[in-house]
């Protein structure tokens, strides 16, 4: 489903920002958030390479892309040229810093992320025949592989044939790369960070003050006969610091800062450096887009000037960006993926079309700069266009969104959203010379309105000749009912050489193809029957179809099924964790293949309503036990259509979603076989971070798979700290163990116990030196002293007049630990939860 309110955060994002975006050059992308740029020089084009930012509060990445410009200010977005899974080996989410680089007419981009097999950090390696790719994997394995602190490579040619490869966070490594680029020679050095090298150590002692510290995201070049080595610096919020040698090994000396901290919105900073077109350019991120941040980023660039010394000026990141350095020449097709900037839209890529740019709705728009006109003139705008909707309209501006109206292209519906189809329209009075070229886009609603693929402008000649006709159609759907929109309307512009345009509307001929479906009267369109049709329009020999529906009213309006979607996709089954919300969302799926979301108005049947409360999109879990949830609706045609949701409710849910293997040291988690490996000294397992009463349970009880041994602790936390002290119990080669709660004790550093507070507890699970794995076939609560496994609802005894949370029917906490009987009293009218019971105060 669409969410609507996005776009209209975007449209007034848009006007708010269309004041200063006349001359703003950073970001340099505008259509999703980029960080880590890694620019290359190749051929006339400048190439940066950057990973893609999902967030949105980690460094969650899948995908590497491409951008490239002649002339520093209009970027071409080639797409995701190497996703994540090019690598077999590498795990979801980890496509973070790299760098491409070109040899002997191949092109190796160099990548960090994640090895599944050992869950350490390595770096891989894919190849390409051109710098925009399609890369793959060049080994099918990584090829460096060490730690966690392998990430951010760097790689230079030096004169001589040599190549190397810099790497590392805390650590900064090399090592020699070979002649065929995938394979390496020697050991692996660790270079010595010292104070004249970096400006401070790798292990910087307390209390000292340095005058820099080496981070990550190294980036090595030479220049002058000189090397130069930059990097993120000083911890978090990083700057960009760098050092220079005599030799590619070093020794090291400090230089300084080169881009010191300042408002950019991220904690992050990685840079690049290359020389383009006579000019030397610093590539860097910042958080700068809306929504942007630490894990948003957006890549800039700056031009800078190196000292006569061959040393680095402080650089201060700007929103002006750089000046161009070239022109645009409109009369060769341009990818509409072209843009110096921007607003409300996004990319699309496929195989058959390429990269395209999408989500484009009313009040969007797009620049391109230095576009250069010539002395005739442009006379026709051409662009490749498809629309899955009623379509609308691109106004060509000049200079400014609100500047000079050259032309107004009409859109229609096309048949769907990858149906191209090239549209023309005439360049109203003289446009010559160099000007900035505003694409405004109009239509109705907040709708997308279509995609556009490339487009181009023909001279203006001083013959006129009909050159193609521009037709459009007002509706793309229309009833056979005239209570309701049973007609639509075709206009048909003729367009010429010399620039000008003429209604032939009344003298075109115009054919529905498929007859029986519409009947056509001149410009007006009839609906006769239910079905599709195209539309032929002709004149002067030239042609145009359109694509039109005569909708099925009933097939519109009845619902074919239900889907209940949790985690952004559709399930039949839950895991979730004991009192903690979900949200939800559920569609209905019509007849005629449109969807549309209900979860509110959806009714709902809740087989055992003191486990789960469904409500308002928010399944709150009360307790543990399992539950079946049936919603149900009925559209205004058709039976009333249900969807049945199976969902357990468990303080120790064994889901990839809810079961966390990187508490402390980055662990794996497999879902399908329940198999835990920590990360060295690691804990993994489930985090509470308001605390969960277990008091009213006796046992906790663990059962395991393993065979022999697995080397760890089962630990609970009382304090919402890891480093407090935990009730901790080994593990060794048990199957089953089984923790009373009413006994369990924390070992103090004095040898001394302290009783485990089980009303609130924090932390469950297991810690271990790391690389075994710990098999965990299930982890419960019971009250029964044969550690019973409870199912459903488990029966227990309480005080009468208990100690209890108050939370509002939406899950606000209002009240702490209160006697049930004074609540209720207290309560106003209303829908609560009072410890663990949906309860109605109704006077």
């Amino acid at each position: 489903m669409k969410e609507n309110w996005k776009y209209v955060i975007i449209a007034i994002l848009a006007m708010t920002l269309s004041s200063i975006t006349g001359y703003a050059q950073n970001p340099i992308v505008q259509t999703c958030y980029t960080a880590d740029p890694a620019p290359m020089v190749y051929g006339d084009r400048f190439y940066i390479y950057i990973d893609r930012d999902e967030g949105p509060d980690y460094y969650n990445m899948n995908e590497w892309r491409v951008y490239s410009s002649a002339d520093m200010v209009n970027w071409t977005d080639h797409g995701a040229q190497l996703p994540l899974t090019a690598f077999s080996w590498a795990k979801a989410g980890t496509a973070w810093a790299a760098q491409c680089i070109e040899r002997y007419g191949k092109f190796y981009w160099y990548v960090c992320c994640t090895d599944t097999e050992s869950n350490i950090n390595a770096i891989g390696v894919a190849v390409s025949d051109s710098p925009t790719g399609p890369f793959k994997d060049a080994l099918g394995k990584p090829m460096i592989s060490g730690g966690w602190g392998y990430i951010d490579p760097t790689v230079f040619i030096d004169d001589d044939g040599q190549a190397y490869i810099y790497w590392g966070n805390p650590g900064l490594f090399y090592v020699k790369v070979n002649e065929d680029m995938i394979s390496y020679s020697g050991d692996i050095v660790e270079v010595e960070q010292t104070v004249e090298g970096f400006g401070g150590p790798k292990e910087p002692k307390e209390g000292v003050q340095y005058k820099d510290l080496y981070e990550e995201g190294p980036w090595f070049y030479k220049r002058g006969g000189k090397y130069y080595l930059l990097y993120a610096a000083g911890g978090v919020p990083e700057h960009i610091s760098y050092s220079m040698s005599d030799s590619p090994t070093g020794p090291w000396k400090y230089m300084g800062k080169i881009m010191p901290l300042q408002d950019t919105n991220s904690f992050t900073n990685h840079c690049g450096v290359v020389d383009f077109k006579g000019k030397s350019y610093f590539a860097y991120h910042t958080g700068w887009l809306p929504g942007g941040g630490g894990f948003t980023r957006s890549v800039c660039i700056e031009e800078f000037k190196y000292n006569e010394d061959g040393t680095i000026p402080t650089i201060m990141a700007t929103k002006e960006g750089v000046a161009p350095v070239g022109t645009l020449n409109p009369y060769l097709k341009t990818e509409a993926e072209t843009m110096a900037w921007g607003l409300g839209l996004k990319t699309g890529q496929d195989s058959n079309t390429g990269v395209y740019v999408t989500s484009i709705r009313n009040g969007g728009r797009l620049k391109v700069r230095e576009v250069d006109f010539g002395n005739i003139g442009a006379g026709i705008f051409t662009a490749s266009v498809a629309s899955g909707s009623k379509g609308g309209m691109v106004e060509l501006r000049l200079d400014m969104p609100d500047g000079e109206l050259i032309g107004t292209l009409s859109v229609s519906y096309t048949g769907g959203w990858t149906q191209w189809k090239e549209e023309s329209t005439n360049i109203i009075g003289s446009v010559t010379g160099k000007h900035d070229l505003w694409f405004v886009f109009k239509g109705d609603g907040a709708e997308e309105l279509f995609n556009m693929d490339y487009w181009q402008f023909a001279e203006k000649e001083q013959n006129k000749s009909l050159v193609a006709l521009n037709a459009s159609i007002d509706q793309f759907k229309i009833d056979i009912l005239p209570g309701n929109v049973h007609t639509a309307n075709i206009k048909v512009m003729a367009i010429y050489t010399d620039g000008t345009a003429t209604d032939v509307t009344d003298e075109a001929e115009i054919r529905a193809v498929t007859p029986g479906v519409v009947s056509v009267n001149g410009g007006v369109v009839t609906g006769v029957a239910y079905g599709k049709t195209d539309i032929e329009v002709s004149y002067g020999g030239k042609s145009s179809i359109l694509k039109l529906i005569v909708r099925d009213i009933e097939k519109e309006y009845t619902v074919d099924r239900l889907s209940f979607e949790a985690f952004g996709k559709p399930v039949n089954e839950l895991k979730l964790l004991s009192r903690s919300q979900l949200s939800y969302s559920l569609f209905a799926i019509y007849q005629d293949g449109h969807t549309e979301e209900i979860t509110q108005v959806a009714d709902v049947d809740i087989q055992n309503p003191e486990v789960l409360l469904v409500e308002a999109g928010q399944i709150m879990a009360l307790k543990d036990g399992e539950s079946t949830v049936t919603f149900s609706y009925k559209s205004t045609f058709g039976e009333r259509q249900s969807a049945t949701v199976h969902i357990v409710s468990s303080t120790f849910p064994l889901t990839a979603q809810l079961f966390n293997p990187n508490i402390y040291s980055e662990g794996s988690f497999d879902e399908t076989t329940h198999t835990l490996v920590t990360g060295q000294y690691g804990f993994g397992g489930w985090w509470y971070d308001d605390g969960v009463d277990l008091s009213e349970y006796k046992y906790l009880v663990v059962k395991l798979g393993n065979t022999e041994s697995c080397g760890a602790s089962f630990n609970i936390f009382d304090e919402n700290s890891y480093w407090s002290k935990p009730a901790a119990y080994v593990v060794g080669g048990k199957r089953q163990m089984v923790v009373n709660l009413n006994d369990a004790y924390k070992k103090q550093d004095d040898g001394s116990s302290v009783k485990l507070n089980s009303s609130h507890i924090y932390g469950v699970g297991f810690w271990s030196l790391g690389g075994s794995p710990i098999v965990i076939d299930k982890v419960y609560l019971t009250n029964s002293d044969d550690y019973e496994d409870p199912t459903g609802i488990v029966d227990v005894v309480v005080d009468k007049d208990p100690l209890v949370d108050v939370y509002t029917i939406t899950g606000i906490k209002l009240r702490t630990q209160v006697r049930r009987s004074e609540v209720i009293r207290e309560l106003p009218v209303g829908i609560y939860i009072v410890g663990r019971e949906k309860i109605a105060i109704l006077k």
